[in-house]
């Protein structure tokens, strides 16, 4: 059996690597530069296109041509209020319902028959002005370099380059919330499509 025995130099170089370790409650996400205390969930992927190509009578790749690429994944947060990462996005919120009453409508006679099948036909009698707004924009509205969001490990700000790590101009879409009747806490997912990950 032989005996390994250490140098001082040695010694000093392996107290240089970092043995802390992280889980998801280590994890601060940053939306801008504000702390998204909500996030519960984040899951994403960089997407790069990867071509191998081959030579004649190649079994293997000869050479690997990467081109374009793109980040996407899942953001989930606690659901507190309706517009808790728009107003982290700064994002103008959805106009809500005006109703107004339909003149042209509720003017005319209206028969006794139409008056006892009111109840299902009430929409008829109102009008949401606001909807023709809602219908030419997209749900959330970033401002023109999109979201950056900042992951930062561990509670170290001292080594927070080596840690950090961030999501560059963001784009979120397909918002979708998740109910249970075990009594679990409410979740808000959203998927995003951002440009780079650094």
């Amino acid at each position: 059996m032989n005996n390994f025995t250490l140098s001082e130099q040695q010694q000093f170089k392996g107290s240089q690597f970092s043995t802390e370790y992280f889980s998801g409650c280590d994890i601060n996400v940053y939306i801008n530069h504000k702390k998204a205390v909500e996030v519960v969930g984040l899951e994403f992927s960089v997407q790069e296109q990867v071509e191998p190509i081959f030579g004649y009578a190649s079994y293997t790749y000869n050479k690997l041509v990467k081109g374009s690429r793109f980040v996407s994944g899942i953001l989930t947060i606690n659901y507190t209020t309706k517009n808790y990462l728009i107003d982290l996005l700064g994002s103008p919120p959805l106009p809500k319902n005006i109703f107004t009453v339909d003149s042209s409508i509720t003017n005319k006679k209206i028969s006794d028959k139409y008056i006892d099948d009111v109840e299902g036909k009430i929409n008829l009698f109102w009008i949401d002005s606001s909807s023709e707004e809602r219908n030419k924009r997209p749900f959330i509205i970033e401002n023109n370099n999109g979201a950056n969001i900042k992951i930062l490990f561990g509670s170290n700000h001292k080594t927070e380059a080596n840690t950090s790590r961030e999501i560059v101009d963001a784009r979120f879409f397909n918002p979708s919330i998740s109910t249970a009747v075990s009594g679990e806490t409410i979740f808000e997912h959203y998927q995003f499509i951002a440009k780079d990950y650094l």
